[in-house]
């Protein structure tokens, strides 16, 4: 297996408390666009794996894509090491190619996750849907967001959508259903999105908002995160009835910290330097 060392895609401590375990999350209901004419077509799903319940400054993991494939379905890398630092995730991408005899279905994918170090295992599982006349999709695999903190406390956030036209005629608009899993819930049902021309593609804004947790009074800032979902379903068969999911947005949600002055998700001497270079100034 190809050893890799992963960036951290979010800086500080997000799994804080020792009783989180270590788990992975595959991205679910990822389009896998298959263009008209085209035998197959590919995609990228996002494997993000946690050290949560760490001992040690860093943690090896070993995973592998496990159980059977369809038929002329791949992933690529199928397998691999990665060394996260204790408290951390990093998200890996993987490449799914999916072939046109499975548009409009979900093609399960499971993966196993060793963590080396402490010898425990997780398994997560996502899914991608070959499509044939719309994609619709965040601009980012992984959207995170950075909530307040408190019990009760409710926050709304702007998430962008590109919905790309791979193969409607271009005549009619679709209209895409919202639905929240977890951490996450739309504050609109639906989306409605004008015609688009064969090939063309519209940015479209929603809002969602993240859900309160009663953990939020415990663990307050820097906390571990929390994961959640944005369900989207569209026609893309014809039929005029959208499938109970075609695509979904996955997120992941720390608790802001209002000492972290730069954003990098850890207060440490940074911050510190900020204030100082600040001090004295005269605020207008």
């Amino acid at each position: 297996m190809m050893r890799r060392t992963m960036a951290l895609t979010l800086a500080g401590a997000l799994c804080a408390a020792p009783a989180n375990a270590d788990f992975c999350e595959l991205t679910w209901d990822t389009p896998c666009p298959v263009f008209q004419g085209a035998t197959s077509g590919s995609t990228t799903v996002v494997l993000t794996i946690c050290a949560c319940d760490a001992l040690t400054p860093t943690v090896d993991f070993g995973w592998i894509v496990s159980g059977a494939l369809p038929a002329g379905v791949t992933v690529f890398p199928n397998s691999g090491l990665v060394t996260i630092p204790a408290g951390g995730c990093v998200d890996i991408p993987l490449t799914v190619t999916c072939p046109a005899g499975l548009i409009g279905q979900n093609v399960p994918i499971t993966v196993d996750v060793s963590n080396i170090t402490a010898q425990t295992q997780t398994q997560c599982t996502g899914s991608v849907k070959p499509v044939r006349r719309w994609i619709v999709q965040a601009a980012s695999s992984v959207v995170g967001i950075s909530a307040p903190s408190g019990v009760g406390v409710v926050s709304e956030h702007d998430v962008q959508l590109v919905v790309s036209n791979i193969g409607s005629s271009g005549k009619d608009g679709v209209r895409i259903d919202l639905t929240g899993m977890g951490a996450i819930e739309p504050v609109e049902p639906f989306i409605l999105v004008s015609p688009l021309a064969p090939g063309a593609s519209q940015v479209v804004t929603t809002r969602v908002r993240v859900v309160p947790s009663a953990a939020d009074a415990t663990e307050g800032a820097g906390g571990p995160p929390r994961f959640g979902d944005l369900l989207l379903a569209w026609d893309d068969d014809g039929t005029g009835l959208p499938p109970v999911v075609n695509s979904s947005v996955k997120f992941r949600v720390t608790t802001a910290c209002p000492t972290d002055l730069n954003g990098d998700g850890i207060t440490n001497g940074a911050d510190i330097t900020q204030i100082l270079n600040a001090f004295g100034q005269i605020c207008p």
